[in-house]
């Protein structure tokens, strides 16, 4: 790598685009100084990045040696989560499992500082078990967030209140679309959306006889037309798997906005016979 400050932008890259724990390493001196310059401190959320750095040996700590720096100051501006100096290699495993645990969790720079003579001793494996001593967990699982039942009322309320809904789906949202779940059901309503806009602006009548009971929601917002027929296969899929199904009435659908999903309920029972 020809700059430490390209190691640490590349260390972001791959963070921000696979969700992972980014790593950097610098030498000691001006190497330690580039990593923070400008990948992390002007992100407003920065990405998961462990930040690996060297320092002046010990014994020369605190006597301006050269290449000595105050690395654990500079560093507390982007790493003020977890910013730590080593000192023996007992400490290696909890330091280290540590700093990546806490970039992981809060989403957040964490920086270990490895001064030279530490760097060059024999690593320890399995650090004694005695009295001052810590030892590392083996794994990491984030937690799940879910907001209260109330929460979710007053933002459904907010949403129905409207004529129109909008989405903001972020970086998380794009992950979970390539794992499957929610983020890729977004994908498949906004692009349903993105049609009905295309439709709008050409004023094309938009055809849903596919699925019409379940491209009902995203019709309404998207104030397109009423599907003009319906094939009867889809319809018995859609019995099938739904209560509520509408009926339509000459041309047109008429779903009950009184309802929660407009009066289409899925049957869990059914449909995990289809599970994948």
């Amino acid at each position: 790598m020809r700059h430490e400050e390209m190691a640490a932008f590349m260390a972001c890259a791959h963070a921000k685009f696979t969700g992972e724990v980014g790593v950097c390493l610098a030498t000691s001196g001006p190497g330690a100084i580039h990593p923070p310059e400008r990948p992390v401190r002007r992100e407003a959320r920065p990405p998961a990045v462990v930040a690996i750095v060297g320092q002046t040996a010990t014994p020369a700590l605190g006597g301006s040696y050269q290449q000595e720096v105050d690395l654990t100051t500079l560093f507390k501006d982007v790493a003020h989560e977890y910013v730590e100096l080593a000192s023996s290699p007992e400490q290696m495993r909890h330091l280290v499992d540590r700093a990546v645990r806490i970039a992981k969790a809060e989403r957040t720079v964490t920086c270990l500082i490895i001064p030279n003579d530490v760097g060059g001793m024999d690593a320890v494996e399995t650090p004694a078990r005695a009295h001052a001593t810590i030892h590392s967990s083996v794994g990491y699982s984030p937690p799940t967030i879910v907001p209260t039942e109330a929460d979710l009322k007053r933002a459904a309320e907010a949403l129905n209140a409207g004529e129109q809904a909008a989405m903001l789906v972020g970086a998380g949202g794009a992950r979970r679309h390539r794992r499957g779940g929610a983020g890729r059901g977004a994908a498949r309503l906004t692009g349903f959306l993105h049609v009905a806009a295309l439709c709008r602006a050409r004023s094309l009548q938009l055809s849903a006889h596919c699925g019409p009971s379940i491209h009902v929601h995203p019709l309404l917002r998207g104030r397109a037309a009423a599907p003009p027929r319906v094939l009867p296969r889809p319809r018995r899929i859609e019995q099938m798997l739904f209560d509520g199904v509408l009926v339509p009435v000459p041309g047109e659908l008429r779903p009950d906005l009184s309802r929660p999903g407009n009066g289409l309920e899925l049957k869990r029972a059914h449909a995990e016979r289809y599970a994948i």
